[in-house]
């Protein structure tokens, strides 16, 4: 009996003596990671968080940063960086092109300042970073996900989003297998026009300005007996009707036609000469398809676009004859239908707006825009910012009103007045549709200084 006594109080004793050591053990984890700096975690991890603060661009402290916080338990988030962190998503959800996308980043990265060890804060990060073009960066902060030791799923899909922005990177660094095997061609196109544009399948190879050339003054013939151009010596080139130089005086010869190299692949390719019309559709082309070989051609040579004129066109002005007021309203109505179904309709109006709905997510890296327009209008090409004028230019003429289509005269009837209010709306919003293609001229021409001033 006293056996068990003892060995129970025994037993007993060595129980207090463990939860004594445990409590002591377990006030100084508390303790230590008391003094591991803001919001906790262990000790090296606070020291890293505080070098981290004095070096905040030391790639290599950041990731032990993400590493050890996934390891060992991350501090509490600051709520400073929860809400940069919302923000950045909301930002994120509603971006419509890169400047909103860049906005979005600046809320992601406010919030890897408050938190570095925060590691959803960093897959957000990469992910905005991506959208707005900086793949580099992206990548750099995706991986600082992974280093954190993610759930699974969450891995597989951030390796999933880097292994996308690595082909991006490796398509745009390798080098085109095409120009190993390139041969050369001169080039030569007429320069009796001082603003013109090259082409090679569909690109642009050259554009205004152009030193050193044009100097003629183009004279068409009546009914499509071709045009000459004149200098100050009279008569320097005749063209027919194709717009192919059939005469050209001797002493102008070196002048007439501008010559450059280009190297391309063997094969087919496509060489067209673009000339701004200033009446009708504005672009006019000239087009040659040639198979190059090792063997040849040495020269490709263009004619001036068949359909180009350098008159422009005289505008229809049409005269509403004063009619009873119900014919007047119809008119009217007939008019804004045709200009908005004719809008919708328009091919040209179509591509540019897909090319603007383009430009609108990812900036150009070029001042140029690829746009698909029919076969019979140009194709598929580059455009630079004058072209997409001429464009626009085209598209007004064919389909903008004006308010005074539905202003209604002080003689009016009520019931006409009333159906000019119903239609101004209408009118007012088909107009807006066509000016916001406008954007396209100022995305391309915003990029053409930036362009300029990089040079």
């Amino acid at each position: 009996m006293n056996s068990t006594v003892r060995s129970g109080r025994s037993l007993a004793l060595a129980l207090c003596i463990v939860a004594a050591l445990a409590a002591g053990a377990g006030l100084f984890l508390l303790l230590r990671g008391r003094g591991a700096g803001p919001g906790g975690g262990d000790g090296k991890l606070g020291e890293r968080l505080a070098e981290l603060r004095a070096n905040p661009d030391d790639p290599a402290l950041r990731e032990e940063v993400v590493r050890l916080a996934g390891r060992s338990g991350a501090p509490p988030i600051p709520e400073e960086a929860r809400a940069r962190l919302a923000e950045g998503r909301r930002l994120f959800a509603a971006a419509q092109t890169i400047e909103d996308a860049a906005r979005a980043v600046d809320e992601f990265e406010a919030a890897v300042r408050a938190a570095p060890w925060w590691a959803e804060a960093h897959r957000d990060l990469g992910l905005a970073l991506e959208t707005a073009q900086r793949h580099e960066e992206a990548l750099a902060a995706l991986r600082l996900f992974l280093a954190s030791g993610p759930a699974e799923g969450d891995g597989r899909a951030v390796r999933e989003d880097i292994g996308r922005i690595e082909a991006v990177l490796r398509r745009a660094a390798a080098p085109d297998p095409a120009q190993a095997s390139a041969v050369a061609c001169e080039l030569a196109v007429p320069t009796l026009i001082a603003d013109y544009w090259v082409y090679v399948d569909g690109r642009i190879v050259d554009a205004p300005p152009h030193e050193g050339v044009g100097g003629f003054t183009m004279i068409e013939m009546h009914k499509g007996a071709g045009a000459v151009c004149m200098d100050d010596k009279g008569v320097a080139v005749r063209i027919d009707a194709g717009g192919r130089l059939t005469n050209v005086r001797d002493d102008v010869r070196d002048r007439v036609y501008a010559k450059r190299v280009v190297r391309l692949a063997p094969g087919v390719h496509r060489f067209e000469m673009l000339l701004l019309n200033t009446g009708g559709f504005p672009l006019q082309i000239s087009s040659r398809e040639i198979e190059l070989t090792a063997a040849g051609p040495a020269e490709v040579r263009l004619d001036l676009p068949a359909g180009y004129s350098c008159w422009p066109a005289a505008s229809a002005i049409a005269a509403l004859p004063r009619e009873d007021w119900q014919a007047q309203l119809e008119r009217v109505q007939a008019n804004l239908k045709g200009s908005i179904s004719g809008l919708a309709a328009d091919p040209v109006a179509r591509a540019l707006a897909e090319a603007l709905a383009r430009l609108r997510l990812t900036p150009p890296e070029r001042p140029v825009i690829r746009v698909d327009l029919p076969a019979d209008r140009g194709g598929a090409r580059e455009l630079d910012a004058r072209q997409v004028r001429s464009l626009l230019r085209y598209l007004r003429n064919e389909y903008q009103l004006y308010e005074g289509l539905v202003s209604a005269p002080a003689d009016a009837p009520a019931e006409y007045r009333n159906a000019m209010a119903r239609l101004a709306p209408l009118l007012r919003a088909h107009n807006a549709r066509l000016a916001e293609l406008d954007e396209l001229d100022a995305i391309l021409t915003k990029a053409a200084a930036e362009d300029a001033a990089a040079e």
